[in-house]
């Protein structure tokens, strides 16, 4: 299953350079995050973390598809995440317990955005702005979480290390930590392209499924960040 999904994602790339008059490459810098809920109980609690700087990198095409309306596949191997900080007060056989939590997640990714746009003055460049579906495959990652106790005259220290394996493995007991593999979500995108083909922009990506396998469970990825590119042949890709 794995193969094919890759091989899907690397054909319907391929398939649209062919297809169009130019393509480029492209470097971002992303700050990543997830969001989502778990239920204990009857209770549902909110699970968020803090935004991480991360990067994304990879290629893309441009295929005028008609007038100013332009079609932007990209492929790009990026790093999502996010960083837990938590820390707080309890009280424990009448004494006071404080703990700290720091953690982070790292998870790279295969990526396949389809940009539909609009792009403001043909093969001259100018603005452009647009969305379109996201699909994403979880190749590999890691986990570090250090939580510290003080209670008391003493503190003690714990830190666990887990690799990730995007298998889908549900209620899972072992040292590894298990996501869903494929991703399916949204993107938005602007910018500027110079006729030259350098182009600059920010966009936004949020994840609509849930990667986490167990049921009571959700959580979905989020990112937004800015990037630099360049489009080898220019404004041709523009061209009525």
């Amino acid at each position: 299953m794995k193969k094919l999904v890759l091989a899907f994602m690397g054909m319907a790339f391929f398939s649209a350079v062919n297809a169009q008059h130019s393509f480029g490459i492209h470097a971002n810098g992303i700050m990543s995050n997830y969001s989502g809920e778990y239920k204990d109980g009857n209770v549902t609690i909110k699970q968020d973390g803090k935004y991480k700087a991360s990067w994304k990198a990879g290629v893309a095409a441009n295929l005028l598809l008609i007038d100013n309306f332009v079609f932007m596949p990209q492929l790009n191997l990026l790093s999502k995440g996010t960083k837990i900080k938590e820390s707080g007060t309890e009280t424990i056989g009448g004494f006071p317990v404080t703990y700290k939590l720091d953690g982070k997640g790292d998870y790279t990714y295969l990526e396949l955005p389809l940009y539909f746009m609009y792009s403001s003055n043909g093969e001259l460049g100018g603005f452009f702005a647009g969305l379109g579906p996201v699909f994403s495959y979880g190749l590999s990652g890691k986990e570090k979480v250090t939580t510290t106790v003080n209670f008391g005259g003493g503190s003690e220290t714990e830190t666990s290390d887990n690799k990730v394996k995007f298998d889908g493995k549900k209620d899972a007991n072992d040292e590894f930590s298990h996501y869903n593999a494929f991703e399916f979500g949204g993107g938005l995108i602007a910018g500027y392209k110079t006729a030259s083909g350098l182009f600059v922009n920010a966009h936004y990506h949020h994840g609509f499924s849930n990667i986490s396998p167990d049921t009571d469970s959700k959580l979905k990825n989020k990112y937004f960040g800015v990037g630099i590119g360049y489009f080898f042949g220019g404004g041709a890709t523009m061209k009525k």
